[in-house]
C-alpha cells in the first residue's frame, strides 16, 4: 500500500510538472510580446527625438558660410573652431542618416566623397595659408554641389557668402 501511495504521489507530480511549462511558455511569450511592444515605442520616442536631414543640413551651411570671412581675414582661431563644428555637422549626418538613400547611392557614401577637400582644408588652417584656403572652401563648395546634385537637389547650390557671416566683420 506505501508503494503504491509513492507511485501515486510520484505520478501526480509528473502530471502537475508537465503541466507548468504551458503556463511558463504562456508568460515568456507574453514577454516577449511586451519587449517587442517596448522596442516599437523606443523607435518612436528615438525618431521623434533625431534632428531631421534638413536642420542638420542647415546647420551645416551654416558653419561652412562661416569659415569664409575667417580664411580670407586670416582669424585662424575662430575659422578653425568653424571648421570643427563643420565637421561635428557631417558626423552627426553620417551617424543619423548615412545608411539613407541618396540618388542612387546613400548619404553616408556621398559624403566620403567630401573627405579629400575637407583634409585639405585642415591642412590649410593649420599652416595658416590663405591660398590654400581658398582653393580647399571652393572644392568643398563645389562637392556639396555635386552631391545636391546627385540627389536631384540642384536647386540647393551652396555659394561663397556674399556678406560677413558675423556681425561687425568687413569684407
Amino acid at each position: 500500500m506505501k508503494n503504491t501511495f509513492i507511485v501515486l504521489f510520484v505520478i501526480n507530480i509528473v502530471a502537475i510538472s508537465c503541466q507548468e511549462p504551458d503556463t511558463s511558455r504562456v508568460t515568456i511569450e507574453t514577454l516577449h510580446q511586451r519587449m517587442d511592444s517596448l522596442e516599437k515605442k523606443i523607435e518612436i520616442v528615438e525618431a521623434a527625438l533625431r534632428p531631421r536631414l534638413s536642420v542638420l543640413m542647415n546647420q551645416l551651411q551654416l558653419h561652412h558660410a562661416r569659415m569664409w570671412d575667417p580664411g580670407i581675414g586670416g582669424n585662424w582661431e575662430l575659422l578653425s573652431y568653424e571648421f570643427k563644428e563643420t565637421r561635428e555637422s557631417l558626423d552627426a549626418i553620417r551617424n543619423l542618416y548615412g545608411e539613407k538613400p541618396h540618388g542612387s547611392s546613400k548619404i553616408g557614401i556621398e559624403l566620403d566623397q567630401l573627405e579629400t577637400a575637407l583634409d585639405s582644408l585642415n591642412n590649410a588652417i593649420s599652416i595658416q595659408n590663405k591660398d590654400n584656403f581658398v582653393k580647399s572652401y571652393q572644392s568643398l563648395t563645389f562637392k556639396c554641389n555635386n552631391c545636391h546634385k546627385a540627389a536631384g537637389l540642384d536647386f540647393y547650390e551652396i555659394i561663397k557668402p556674399l556678406k560677413p557671416a558675423y556681425s561687425g566683420e568687413m569684407q
